[in-house]
C-alpha cells in the first residue's frame, strides 16, 4: 500500500503545517519547533532518510510508473506505506474513511518529484477523510500553501484531522465531498505529484 509525512520545504518558502492552525514543522534554521511531539520528530526524520535512498525499482515496476510515499499511523515513521496503483489509493482513502478517528490524515510525497538539497521533498500534499460525515480536505505545500475550497459558507471556524494522534487544524471550508477527496488522490498520482485540477483551492490567510 503507500508510504510518508512532514518535512522542511526550500529556504524562503512556506513550511507544512502539523499541528494547530499556523504551525510549523521546522523553522527557517530546519530546527524543530517547540510543538512538535517527540513521534513527529521522528517521522520527520524518516522522510529524510527514506527519500534520499530511492532507488529504481527492481521488482517489474517501470522506471515511469509512479509511486506515492504515505504516512499516518505510527509505524510508518519507521516505515512508510507505498502506494502505486488505483487500487491502492482506494484503500488509502478507504483506510482514513474507516479506520480509527485519530488516524483520518495522511501526509503523502510523490516519488518523481526532485529532493531539496536537505534530502527532504519539495513538497507535501494532505489527504483527510472522515467517513461518517463523508467528507474530507486537502492541501498542497510548495511554493505556496494551498488547502482544498468546499461550498460551505461557513465564516471563520476550523475543522481538525489527525496524522498518528497528532492534529492539524483546517480551516472549516476546506471541508469538500470525499468522492472529490478520493478523486484527487487519484489525481496526485498518475500526475507524478502535482497539485490536482479537479479540486477548487484556496490560499488562506493563516495556516
Amino acid at each position: 500500500m503507500l508510504d510518508h509525512p512532514h518535512h522542511e520545504l526550500r529556504q524562503g518558502h512556506p513550511q507544512p503545517a502539523s499541528g494547530p492552525l499556523g504551525l510549523r514543522m521546522k523553522n527557517a534554521h530546519g530546527q524543530f519547533n517547540e510543538h512538535v511531539s517527540p513521534r513527529l520528530r521522528q517521522i520527520s526524520n524518516a522522510v529524510s532518510v527514506s527519500w534520499g535512498d530511492r532507488t529504481t525499482p527492481e521488482d517489474g515496476w517501470k522506471v515511469t510508473h509512479y509511486s506515492i510515499q504515505a504516512y499516518y499511523r505510527e509505524e510508518h515513521s519507521c516505515e512508510p506505506s507505498v502506494v502505486r496503483t488505483s487500487e491502492d489509493v482506494d484503500a488509502l482513502i478507504d483506510d482514513l474513511a474507516t479506520g480509527p478517528e485519530f488516524e483520518n490524515l495522511a501526509v503523502l510525497h510523490s516519488s518523481e518529484r526532485e529532493a531539496l538539497p536537505s534530502g527532504f521533498p519539495d513538497h507535501e500534499f494532505m489527504v483527510g477523510a472522515d467517513g461518517r460525515r463523508q467528507v474530507g480536505v486537502l492541501s498542497f505545500v510548495a511554493e505556496k500553501n494551498f488547502v482544498s475550497l468546499g461550498s460551505s459558507v461557513s465564516e471563520g471556524g476550523t475543522v481538525t484531522y489527525f496524522v498518528s494522534e497528532n492534529p492539524t487544524e483546517f480551516p472549516a471550508t476546506a471541508e469538500i465531498p470525499l468522492a472529490v477527496v478520493r478523486q484527487a488522490a487519484q489525481e496526485f498520482l498518475s500526475s507524478g505529484g502535482q497539485r490536482p485540477t479537479c479540486v477548487q483551492w484556496q490560499e488562506p490567510e493563516v495556516w
